[in-house]
Order: structure tokens, then C-alpha cells, then sequence
């Protein structure tokens, strides 16, 4: 079978269906992946052929919304309204997904659906966190107090109603004129979300069902599938200055906020290094798309990047921004953590891992301090029950394969698909 697998956002959104693309991939099937040039790397040395997206670089989005004036909310809402429908050029799209037989789209990608009603084929859509409405836990984007509190099943509704009214409201303003005029479409009456469940398009949630079960009001199309890891195609070593740090001794922790950018100087040098040391431990700090003015010290080691199913099996506690694809790794390790998010699914993410008990409450980086970094992190290192949790959750998501659940899952809905059409 021919599939597109359409990829946007930042590498955390990316990497999980590259996963899925290479399982898809061993399986025989024909797999393009399409996604920004700056992630072509996760599918060398592959037989995966890798269409390069004209969309924006996922570091300027990200830019874009850190820069956002912090005291205006609407300021941060109209940036995630940019960019929930900056789709990047949609003939574009619609060139990736030519020839294929079933289109997996990202969350960010939901066009591709329309593609694939003109093209005549299955498609089904991607997503690395829980982002359909629930009576069971609110919207994943917005404030740790009603994230952390049961405020109840009518409160947790309305957050779902209001983020997709925030979140849709432009769509209907384009995509019946795109649909008649580029896709020979008729029109839709429902909003996008209703259409898709009309249509009952399937979503497929790649994260494990112990971090969030499935809630009994989603529909039967929605499946939780386990975590989508993704394989390096090569063998990656670690270099010899950093095998030599993590076996100097002592207990190191890694900290990094991947693809959510911090720069302050002082935040690093008058909060983050003096709460490590603070608690008695070493650190690896990944500056990933961060740009970094920290001096490598004996106790401190800076790192670009690094695999970090490696790098999490190495240390014994991380601090993170608690994106969906971090906590991924972090609930794969086994280890404890400390969570400090800042935006998206991160205060979601963060609540739930201090409700499973493998974590301590999450920080806010408003206000965050040297004192309540370092207690944070003593509770991380030396609490008995948090890491005797993690451990077991660890167990049983390295025992989960969700990215063969999701192959399988896609090979199903395209036979169930094919008998629709026979029938």
C-alpha cells in the first residue's frame, strides 16, 4: 500500500509519526514522509522516501509565540490561531499526498483529510496528546489550576467547547472555496471538527493508555495505541567527554526544555545551576533550540542534542518542559521528574504525571526560584514512592509497542475502507 504520512510542527510532533512511518515502512508498505527539510534525518537509511513540505520553519513559530506579548492572553491566542491554520501552501499538500493510498496526517495537517475525500482514500489523523472533548478531564491547553483540579464534567465540556471555538473559527472562511475551487469538493455545512466525526475519520493518540486511559465518551474510531518511539537509523555513540562525565560519579540529572525556547541568561545562572547544585547533583543540560551562554563546568555538561532513551537510562532524575514527546521518554525511563511547563498540552502533560505520582507538582516558570527548583528536585531524587512509581510505569510502557498497534490499525481501516467500497 502507498502512504503519505504528513508531519508538521516541531520535532516533537514530527518524530512520532516517523515512527510510525518506519514501522509501516518494515512492513512492506510504500511510505512517504512529508515534513519540513529540517527533519529529513529522521528517515535516512531508510527505503522511506521523504517529501520536503513548504511550511514554516517550526523554530519561527515557536519564536513567534514566546515573543507574544506575555501580559495580553489574546496576543498568545491569536498566535496559536496563525498557526493551527498556517497549513503552508495547500498544493503543496496536495503533491505529497499524490498517488497515495492512505494519508496519516498530523493534527497540524487536517486539509489532508479533504485531500484524501478528493483523491477517494482512507486517511487517518495523528495525535501525540488527548485533544478531543471529554466530561473527563478539561482541553489540554489552558491554565495548571483547572488542569491539576476536578472542577467537574460540565467545567471540563466547556473548556473543550471554547478551545474549539478559539481554535476554528477561522476555518470555514477558506475551506469551502478551497474544496470547490481546488479540489472539485462541494461544501460543507458542519464545522471541521463535526464534519470529521460525521464522517467518522479516524484518530489514532500515540500515547500510552496509563498515562491517559480512554475516556467512555469518545467515539469508537478514536484508539489509544501506546507511544510512538522512534528507531535511529544509525548506531549512535556517545563522545568520550560525556561517557566519561556520567561515569565520574555522582548523581546527574539532565535538564532541557527541547523545542520550547529559553534564553535568559539569568534564569540559568541564578536559578536552574544553583538549584542543582543546591541538591547535591551534576547536570546535562541539552540546549536544543535554545541559544545558551553557560560555561561547562566540572558539575555541568552541555549538550546539542543526544538520544534520549540513552541519555534517560544514564541519570537519575530530568527536568522538562513536559511536551508530549518528552514525557513520552521520560515515562519510558522510568525515571522521576520535574515538570516546568509553559504552553500547549505541557501543563496537561505536567498534571498528569504529578496525578500517576512520578512527579512532584509542577513549577511555573513565573516566579520560579532557586528554593522551589532545588526542593522540587530533592523530592524528585530522594521520594521513595515517586520513583518506585516511575519505575513501574516504565515497565510497562518499554512493554507497549504503539507504533505497531497504529501500523496495524492503518492496514485495518484501509481493508475496512476497501469493503465499503465493494459493499
Amino acid at each position: 500500500m502507498r502512504i503519505t504520512v504528513i508531519a508538521d510542527g516541531t520535532r516533537g510532533d514530527v518524530q512520532p509519526l516517523a515512527a510510525v512511518a518506519q514501522t509501516l515502512d518494515a512492513a512492506g508498505h510504500r511510505v512517504r514522509f512529508a515534513a519540513h527539510s529540517s527533519f529529513e534525518f529522521l528517515v535516512e537509511g531508510t527505503g522511506i522516501q521523504f517529501y520536503a513540505r513548504h511550511v514554516n520553519d517550526p523554530r519561527d513559530d515557536q519564536r513567534g509565540y514566546i515573543n507574544a506579548r506575555p501580559l495580553n492572553p489574546l496576543s498568545k491566542i491569536g498566535h496559536i490561531r496563525r498557526v493551527a491554520h498556517d497549513y503552508g501552501d495547500k498544493a503543496d499538500l496536495l503533491r505529497a499526498c499524490e498517488s497515495a493510498e492512505f494519508i496519516f496526517f498530523s493534527h497540524m495537517s487536517w486539509p489532508a483529510a479533504h485531500i484524501a475525500e478528493h483523491f477517494g482514500v482512507p486517511c487517518a489523523a495523528a495525535y501525540v496528546f488527548p485533544h478531543f472533548r471529554s466530561s473527563e478531564f478539561p482541553r489540554a491547553f489552558g491554565p495548571m489550576f483547572f488542569q491539576r483540579r476536578r472542577l467537574g464534567s460540565v467545567w471540563n465540556r466547556l473548556t473543550h467547547a471554547f478551545m474549539d471555538r478559539v481554535t476554528q473559527s477561522a476555518d470555514m472562511r477558506w475551506l469551502n472555496e478551497w474544496r470547490k475551487n481546488d479540489l472539485g469538493l462541494p461544501s460543507i455545512q458542519l464545522r471541521p471538527e463535526e464534519w470529521a466525526e460525521e464522517r467518522r475519520i479516524p484518530r489514532l493518540y500515540g500515547f500510552s493508555p496509563v498515562f491517559q486511559h480512554k475516556p467512555h465518551d469518545w467515539p469508537e474510531w478514536h484508539h489509544i495505541t501506546g507511544y510512538w518511539f522512534w528507531n535511529a537509523p544509525n548506531v549512535w555513540q556517545p563522545p568520550q567527554d560525556l561517557s566519561d562525565f556520567l561515569s565520574a560519579g555522582g548523581p546527574s540529572v539532565f535538564i532541557s526544555f527541547s523545542s520550547s525556547i529559553v534564553e535568559d541568561d539569568h534564569f540559568w545562572s541564578e536559578v536552574v545551576i544553583p538549584a542543582v547544585r543546591e541538591a547535591g547533583c551534576r547536570a546535562i543540560i541539552g540546549s536544543a533550540w535554545s541559544a545558551l551562554h553557560i560555561n561547562r563546568a566540572e558539575d555541568l555538561f552541555i549538550i546539542d542534542s543526544c538520544p534520549l532513551d540513552w541519555l534517560f537510562s544514564k541519570v537519575s532524575a530530568i527536568i522538562h518542559a513536559a511536551g508530549a514527546s518528552t514525557v513520552a521518554e521520560v515515562m519510558r525511563s522510568g525515571k522521576p521528574s520535574v515538570s516546568i511547563p509553559m504552553f500547549g498540552e505541557q501543563r496537561f502533560c505536567a498534571a498528569r504525571l504529578e496525578k500517576l505520582g512520578v512527579s512532584p507538582p509542577p513549577l511555573s516558570m513565573n516566579g520560579l526560584s532557586r528554593a522551589k527548583l532545588a526542593h522540587a528536585l530533592k523530592e524528585a531524587l530522594r521520594n521513595d514512592r515517586l520513583r518506585i512509581h516511575a519505575d513501574r510505569m516504565g515497565e510497562t510502557v518499554r512493554a507497549e509497542n504503539g507504533a505497531a498497534r497504529a501500523a496495524e490499525l492503518i492496514e485495518q481501516i484501509a481493508r475496512q475502507y476497501a469493503g465499503t467500497l465493494i459493499a
